[in-house]
């Protein structure tokens, strides 16, 4: 039994070993060719993204970025939107969120799970159309919202380097409804 845990081990610390050499040669080229064979029609989000939200009451600023994880099996976004006060200052209210986008292997797709900071998890489907020029995430479940909540969130590629986007909610079965247009340009 301890020759084959010992052995085990030996395996584990040479996988190990072989994978971070791999990876230190290769940065994260592997990580990033794998993710865009994965989710091509969305590849071109990967980056860094600023941009400004506009909503019935004002404005915000935002920060997208956009990257493969876990050797690419995922496209993450992480969201940070900053409100600022009415009178100069450095203080803001801040919103953050992250979506993680996957491919559904069984059943085929795209799928996401959004995590708001609210405590909002949004179980959504992906629709990719006009060759990844626009696609739509739009909820299947929310957990820790009011019943029927729903969520639908549009991208639409506006060049190389900028998209706009539109954030729309719905309450208690009722008809969406927009929350934000945002618009974005990539600085890295």
């Amino acid at each position: 039994m301890v020759k084959m845990t010992f052995a085990a081990l030996l395996v584990l610390v040479f996988t190990f070993g072989v994978w971070t050499e791999a990876q230190a040669q290769n940065g994260d080229e592997w990580e990033d060719r794998r993710g865009a064979a994965r989710f091509g029609e969305l590849d071109w989000l990967i980056g860094e993204w600023q941009g400004y939200g506009v909503f019935a009451e004002g404005r915000n600023q935002i920060h997208k970025s956009y990257g493969y994880e876990v050797g690419g099996m995922f496209l993450v976004e992480r969201t940070l939107d900053m409100f600022p006060t009415e009178t100069p200052s450095t203080d803001y209210e801040i919103h953050q969120d992250f979506m993680v986008v996957y491919r559904d292997t069984l059943g085929g797709g795209l799928r996401a799970k959004t995590f708001f900071i609210e405590a909002f998890v949004a179980s959504s489907e992906l629709t990719v159309a006009e060759g990844g020029d626009v696609f739509v995430i739009e909820s299947t479940r929310i957990e820790n919202g009011s019943p029927e909540m729903r969520t639908r969130y549009t991208i639409r590629r506006q060049g190389p380097d900028d998209f706009t986007g539109t954030f729309e909610l719905a309450f208690d079965g009722g008809e969406f409804t927009v929350f934000e247009e945002l618009t974005l340009r990539r600085i890295y």
